[in-house]
């Protein structure tokens, strides 16, 4: 959110990630930073409004797509519930982080492998699409809208491990995982192009030939940790005590109410620690400035404020 970066002699000041002032003085560097200090002991988080115009709308249109899902789950009996930005959004500003433009849910992994088999060809104006991380370690399912190109919906899968840990177990855990996912991610440079799905199915059988076991049932409350496929360098500890997440309860997004985790407070504190602190970096999936007339008006028309000639 406010970030000050140092290029040779000049030093360049941003502030929701746009450049907003540079120096060449290091004294007035000084104060500078005395004010970044000022500005994230004193702002309340919670406080700054919400967005507006085009990134509201792309917002709201998300939020449409979302209610669509939410529908579709209860028909389906499909378990989900609101996870990472959207939760977080959730709980600190009752709906959209002000700077966010898209929504994340997770779902257990049988709910998460009905909805693949059964959500595409039930809804007309969305698809599902499966998105590959450049960097090779992680695949995303998305829902995505086939009328407006820059709004979308992740969902993730988690799995259960039955199994005790204490929190350097669940450390311990965490960090095989992503020592599990660097491994895989330099065997399949070896091999040739992958397409989305064998891309996909590799992951699984990276699941099946090294976690598996961990599912088996036994008395104890399972564990939860997030798929495989998930980017799980982003975070330290991605395994979770069942009460943590269940059972499921709802929560006030945008004005409407839809799952969430049982311990919200606990849970994003896993997640991002003091999460009611301004962030030191705001990430965006669309560069507003590069959204297209021709889109601007499907995204309003998809929201029902314009009307047909």
């Amino acid at each position: 959110m406010f970030k000050i970066e140092k290029r040779k002699q000049k030093y360049i000041v941003y502030v929701f990630g746009k450049r907003i002032a540079t120096y060449k003085k290091k004294n007035t560097f000084e104060r500078v930073c005395q004010i970044e200090s000022f500005f994230k002991a004193n702002l309340d988080i919670t406080k700054i409004p919400p967005a507006k115009g085009v990134l509201r709308d792309l917002q709201l249109a998300t939020l449409k797509i979302l209610k669509e899902i939410d529908a579709f789950c209860k028909q389906n009996n499909i378990t989900y519930w609101l996870d990472f930005g959207a939760l977080l959004g959730a709980v600190r500003h009752q709906g959209f982080i002000p700077w966010d433009d898209d929504i994340d849910i997770s779902m257990p992994r049988q709910d998460y492998e009905k909805f693949i088999k059964t959500f595409n060809g039930a809804k007309n104006n969305l698809f599902l699409t499966k998105a590959c991380n450049k960097l090779g370690s992680s695949v995303v399912l998305k829902v995505c809208s086939k009328d407006i190109p820059n709004i979308f919906i992740d969902i993730f899968p988690c799995d259960f491990c039955y199994q005790e840990m204490d929190e350097q177990q669940k450390r311990d855990f965490s960090d095989n995982i992503k020592s599990l996912i660097l491994r895989h991610k330099k065997n399949i440079k070896k091999h040739k192009k992958l397409s989305k799905e064998e891309y996909f199915d590799s992951f699984i059988k990276l699941r099946d030939d090294n976690i598996s076991h961990l599912a088996k049932v036994s008395d104890i409350k399972p564990k939860i940790f997030f798929g495989i496929e998930f980017y799980h360098e982003i975070h330290d500890i991605t395994v979770f005590d069942y009460d943590i997440i269940f059972p499921l309860k709802t929560i006030s997004f945008e004005g409407s109410l839809f799952p969430s985790v049982n311990q919200p407070d606990l849970y994003l504190t896993y997640l991002y620690k003091d999460y009611m602190a301004l962030p030191s970096k705001i990430n965006t999936h669309n560069d507003l400035s590069q959204i297209k007339l021709e889109d601007m008006i499907k995204l309003k028309k998809f929201l029902g404020e314009t009307k047909n000639a």
